[in-house]
């Protein structure tokens, strides 16, 4: 039996984050603010076998919970098949697998995904709005994606979380809507920070929308009480409606009151963070594989991949599984 995976804090990981793609469907401009990026070769991308083999190696060592992320990761074709060969693993201890997805491809697809095995699924969702989600995701596609909310609910992929960027002058007054909308359709309702994720320092702190601040809108309109939860690995602070209507609301900040520091929320959840992330690219630099005797590469060497956490110590335990 393997050591189970922990990170330089000594702290267990649980959970871990497949990229399946790069490609989207999407143009949100907090993730494209300079255009279209390069799209990686077919050739580097991981196939479903290695993509397979890896997850059983970390589920060995302790992961028991799965993302399917990507880009939009049912872009990828035949998505069902990896959920399939990943649901296989829950007697060896995987708990939940999960996907996020932009939701486009859900009406025709939300039943297969759970017959295959999926869990349950997180949509990103930034406005109710046709207008204001058409100039923040660059396609027109609103009711569609909400025909793929209901798709998931019919199809049992529950509990249904949404993920909302909230950015300065486009959808902050927004954030009571989208409480309404929580309770109308019994969601988890996540509010994310607009983050910088653009290497031409187009972002500014100025476009941050606190978790205080959405806190304070919402509760004009539903007054919240904090839920007494355990945060672990969790990337929000957790609420119920007052009135204890179904659906529930997220927001990206830590539990002192008085903050309102947009960055304390991102250091509150760095501090508690245990999941391994990994993306679908191959990265020989970052391989400890040997070849064989024909000199072909092995399954664990083609299936070496990048991780934010203890990433030397994995690849070694993964090619010492493999030997």
């Amino acid at each position: 039996m393997l050591t189970a995976l922990k990170d330089s804090y000594n702290r267990p990981i649980r959970d871990l984050r497949v990229s399946l793609t790069d490609r989207c469907n999407f143009r949100c401009f907090y993730c494209l603010p300079h255009g279209e990026p390069p799209i990686a070769p077919k050739e580097q991308m991981l196939s479903y076998e290695e993509i397979e083999y890896i997850c059983d190696i970390f589920v060995e060592l302790g992961i028991e919970k799965i993302r399917l992320t990507g880009g939009e990761p049912m872009m990828r074709q035949d998505i069902e098949v990896i959920i399939r060969k990943l649901a296989a693993l829950k007697p060896k201890g995987l708990r939940d697998l999960a996907l996020t997805t932009n939701g486009y491809f859900l009406p025709d697809r939300a039943q297969g995904l759970k017959d295959a095995g999926l869990d349950r699924i997180t949509i990103s969702l930034d406005s109710l709005k046709r207008a204001v989600f058409k100039q923040m995701t660059g396609v027109d596609v609103l009711d569609r994606v909400l025909q793929g909310l209901e798709a998931a609910k019919n199809a049992g992929l529950q509990p249904i979380k949404i993920n909302a960027v909230v950015v300065r002058g486009h959808n902050e007054d927004e954030v009571a809507d989208f409480a309404a909308f929580a309770r109308e359709h019994d969601v988890k309702m996540r509010f994310i920070e607009f983050m910088p994720l653009d290497s031409g320092h187009e972002w500014s702190r100025d476009d941050v929308v606190s978790g205080r601040e959405i806190r304070e809108r919402i509760s004009e309109r539903f007054p919240l009480i904090a839920l007494d939860v355990p945060r672990g690995s969790e990337t929000a602070s957790r609420f119920r409606f007052a009135d204890d209507a179904p659906g529930e609301i997220g927001t990206p900040d830590g539990r002192r009151p008085d903050s309102h520091l947009p960055f304390f929320d991102s250091r509150t959840f760095i501090a508690r963070c245990r999941t391994r992330r990994c993306i679908e690219k191959r990265n020989p630099r970052l391989h400890r594989g040997r070849r064989n005797k024909e000199r072909t590469p092995s399954l664990h060497q083609r299936a070496s991949v990048r991780c934010a956490i203890a990433l030397d110590e994995f690849h070694w335990r993964l090619s010492s599984v493999a030997r």
